[in-house]
């Protein structure tokens, strides 16, 4: 990984975080729709682009790490105290495990 030369994240980086957001917020109003629907071609029909956007959003998140890994992201401000630096880090590890759980969770469970 490169040594962090900026200040801030990259464009390709920040692209990729909120496009993953705003899928991750098409999922939720998917899933949403879907849940309140007897079974039929309209439920089905969501709960198909729910399993296409979780599936873009699995790939994105592949890109989003292996961009991570070729480029350091930017350091913490110095004037955070280590406490918040740990957190910093336990938060932004815990976004990945989950970013990558709830697509391969639901992935499991529609191959089940």
């Amino acid at each position: 990984m490169d040594k962090p030369t900026h200040r801030r994240y990259t464009s390709t980086a920040q692209s990729l975080h909120w496009l993953i957001a705003l899928l991750i917020v098409v999922q939720f109003a998917l899933a949403r729709m879907a849940a309140h629907l007897p079974l039929g071609v309209r439920k089905l029909s969501l709960l198909a682009e729910h399993k296409s956007v979780g599936m873009t959003v699995l790939v994105l998140a592949v890109i989003r790490i292996a961009w991570r890994l070729k480029r350091a992201p930017p350091p913490l401000p110095a004037e955070m105290r280590r406490v918040e630096r740990v957190l910093a880090g336990a938060s932004h590890f815990s976004f990945y495990v989950i970013l990558f759980a709830m697509p391969l969770s639901g992935w499991l469970m529609s191959s089940a």
